[in-house]
């Protein structure tokens, strides 16, 4: 039997330690990368959680509110009518504003799913605009703000999936609406150039604060930065948006300062004819 030497015995024992001291920081690495991932899953959970208490918030507040208002209207006597049409307007509103919400949902849903893909149209933009306006006609009058259109919308078209355009639409001016101040005013400007769209909502209410701009397209991130009310936040809206643009394969950016107000610029590519359903579309059809 070949007996090692003290030499020899000694390099393997240094070999041996070398080996298990690199065992030892591989386990180390291990240990803190799965601390890590722990982390994350615990922190993913949480938001998840969030995000559907706020989504939970977002259904039953105005299914409450219709609920209730529903069944005063059964207490009143037929010559109340002014009282009465008083608070069918405001069941009417918080309808609307389920209706909304339970689109989003949908829309996150399906975008979740991997199954939001866009079906083109031409489009008229001005009636489009128009229709959305209305549907907020109730909080606008509520709040006095004064909408100002800017651009030139008579017969403008565009080639685009005008559910989502509508829906994109729907959530910056409802973002702007929630966030500015009684008696103040909107611009809502939409101009057509080299075969591109550009929709940009202007308010003039609380703002976002620089740190809260890169999380408000997060759907599990509700930023409360209004001032004076009880986490409104941004809720689901914003980051719906951002899908939906990213699906059109265009841009959002955001620019805001605190009591300054805050501005949404989105650019769209306008679809090329071949992309458009052919059983959706004609040379002369236009939807909204």
């Amino acid at each position: 039997m070949y007996k090692l030497t003290d030499e020899e015995l000694f390099d393997e024992l240094k070999k041996k330690l070398t080996e298990n001291k690199k065992s030892i920081e591989e386990l180390k690495e291990l240990t803190s990368q799965l601390k890590d991932l722990n982390r994350k899953l615990e922190e993913s959970e949480k938001l998840k959680s969030h995000f559907l208490s706020n989504i939970r918030n977002e259904i039953i507040n105005p299914l409450a509110a219709i609920l209730g208002l529903s069944k005063n209207i059964l207490l009143f006597n037929p010559e109340e009518i002014d009282r009465i049409k008083s608070f069918a307007g405001m069941i009417h509103s918080e309808a609307f504003t389920l209706d909304f919400q339970l689109q989003n949902i949908f829309a996150a849903a399906e975008i979740e799913a991997g199954e939001s893909s866009p079906s083109f149209l031409n489009i008229d933009i001005n009636q489009l605009v128009n229709s959305v306006i209305d549907l907020f006609r109730t909080e606008i009058e509520r709040k006095q703000i004064n909408i100002i259109i800017k651009g030139n919308l008579k017969e403008l078209t565009f080639v685009t999936d005008p559910g989502k355009l509508k829906l994109i639409i729907l959530n910056l001016l409802s973002n702007s609406i929630k966030f500015s101040n009684i008696t103040s005013k909107i611009e809502l400007l939409i101009e057509k150039h080299n075969s591109q769209l550009t929709i940009s909502v202007k308010d003039f209410g609380i703002g976002i604060k620089e740190s809260d701009q890169s999380l408000i397209f997060d759907r599990f991130k509700r930023i409360n930065n209004d001032i004076n009310s009880l986490n409104i936040g941004h809720g689901l809206g914003l980051s719906i948006v951002k899908a939906l643009v990213d699906l059109l394969e265009g841009t959002i950016e955001v620019k805001s300062r605190i009591r300054e107000g805050s501005l949404f610029v989105v650019k769209l590519p306008e679809a090329q004819i071949n992309d458009v359903n052919d059983f959706l579309y004609e040379n002369d059809q236009e939807v909204f």
